[in-house]
């Protein structure tokens, strides 16, 4: 219903705005709005779908696909595209997250000690929901699954440069990251319907996406640091544990990870793969993970979050290599 309604108020906008575009747009969303109706009734997907699903779907995501640079495209499903001047510049979509500010919001909900205020977590959410949409569709058609695995290999030497990891082991870190994920793609829907094989068939590719978004985190930290006068000192072993190396706070404001990243990227990255707080918040993928934690709610729309905070980190990484990286909101004492 939602999905509809926002559908048929972009439509009536291009219509009030007189746009000579609206006919195509009706035509190409009316037909791209159909394909998401058939995604969510075949994957039983359910997805908060507000006015921010509607722009970075169709206007980020699907414009992009058909445009002559799909490497371009694929940098744009994570990256905001900017303008400074003349120059062209990037930023992830989720350092918009503390920027927004919702005074009604705050004002009913009290802070609970969690990882964001109630005005973030709306915006986090219309951020990542629309963005795991995305993932799994990607998962589930060939050619946009190619174009996707296609821009990790083009962009291989870039990361390489800017996380000092090996490039040929990359190369193949990123071939593996394919059969992973063929292995989900190709599953059939009894095999999905099936908690333990689904289980399985997911297991592999949301593990390894874990690990590779620490090993980039970790070599960008080493990385950035030996570029420093602490260079030069010995680096303590717990410098590198993924808690610190995603540390926004007073105690993580000297991150080296915040010349390249956002403070809002690094905390949602937390909230995702671990645990913060008193109580504890986030949802704990990782470490799920890795100590078979799980609860049942391993599903491919995990991997398709996973998939997204990688393209993100991997997109952020080939945008700062490249100078075309806008430049991250300052850190700031929490």
């Amino acid at each position: 219903y939602q999905a509809e309604r926002c559908y048929k108020t972009l439509v009536r906008l291009f219509s009030q705005l007189n746009d000579p575009r609206k006919t195509a747009y009706k035509e190409k969303y009316a037909k791209v709005y159909k394909d998401l109706v058939k995604l969510i009734r075949r994957t039983g997907l359910v997805v908060k779908i507000g006015p921010a699903f509607v722009y970075i779907l169709f206007q980020y995501f699907l414009e992009g696909f058909d445009a002559e640079d799909p490497s371009l495209a694929c940098l744009r499903l994570a990256l905001w595209q900017i303008n400074e001047g003349d120059a062209r510049r990037f930023t992830s979509q989720l350092n918009s997250i503390s920027q927004t500010k919702c005074e009604l919001l705050e004002d009913f909900f009290i802070a609970d000690g969690g990882r964001f205020s109630m005005a973030e977590k709306v915006q986090k959410d219309c951020i990542e929901s629309p963005h795991c949409a995305i993932f799994l569709w990607i998962l589930q058609d060939s050619n946009l699954f190619n174009t996707l695995i296609q821009f990790y290999a083009e962009h291989c030497t870039n990361v390489a440069n800017e996380t000092g990891f090996n490039l040929p082991l990359l190369q193949n870190r990123m071939e593996q990251l394919k059969f992973h994920l063929e292995g989900l793609r190709n599953a059939s829907p009894e095999q999905l319907s099936n908690p333990n094989h689904s289980f399985a068939l997911c297991y592999g590719p949301a593990m390894f996406l874990c690990a590779m978004i620490e090993r980039l985190l970790s070599g960008a930290y080493k990385k950035l640091r030996s570029q420093t006068n602490e260079g030069a000192t010995a680096e303590p072993p717990e410098a590198t544990k993924l808690a610190n190396l995603l540390a926004t706070d007073s105690k993580g404001t000297k991150n080296p990870l915040l010349q390249i990243f956002g403070r809002d990227q690094l905390r949602v990255y937390e909230f995702t793969l671990l645990t913060t707080g008193d109580p504890p918040r986030g949802l704990n993928i990782r470490n799920n993970l890795a100590h078979l934690n799980d609860d049942g709610s391993l599903a491919p729309w995990t991997v398709a979050h996973l998939l997204y905070l990688f393209t993100d980190l991997w997109a952020t990484l080939v945008a700062h290599e490249q100078g075309i990286l806008a430049n991250p909101p300052p850190p700031e004492e929490e």
